[in-house]
């Protein structure tokens, strides 16, 4: 399967409309990393990376890396159900994410907080965090 890069506001409709009907409901984005674009260019064309150079932005780019940085560490892919969502929020990173059953009968499920300048260690932080709340044995089981 391909991920899919879905809007906030797809998202925020799709869980507005369903969280009624689940109760206690809390969502983070099962896509970790995909709701980033990325825009590639020839390294021989330095004219076309200072043209498209504007369009990036350094707090999104934390963020998809720490996201990316869990679900490298827990073997994330379209087939594990696994979520990492990270936001900036005063200033740093804060990084939440699960890891269930399919079935949804066990989910290991954390959150952490870090500086903007480490995502990727934010990341494996999360993942070890996963751990020790039963995600490799969830894995495993899968």
């Amino acid at each position: 399967g391909g991920m899919r890069p879905t809007s906030d506001r797809i998202r925020e409709t799709l869980f507005n409309w369903l969280s009624p009907m689940i109760e206690g409901a809390r969502c983070l984005d099962l896509f970790a990393g995909s709701g980033a674009l990325g825009i590639e260019a020839l390294s021989d064309r330095p004219e076309v990376a200072a043209w498209i150079a504007p369009l990036a932005d350094a707090r999104s780019a934390a963020c998809v890396r720490a996201e990316r940085a869990t679900s490298r560490a827990l073997a994330g892919s379209c087939e594990v159900p696994l979520g990492a969502y990270a936001e900036v929020k005063d200033g740093e990173l804060w990084l939440r994410g699960f890891v269930a059953l399919p079935d949804g009968s066990r989910i290991a499920r954390a959150e952490r907080r870090g500086p903007l300048d480490a995502p990727e260690a934010l990341g494996l932080a999360l993942a070890d965090d996963l751990r020790a709340d039963g995600a490799d044995d969830i894995l495993a089981s899968l």
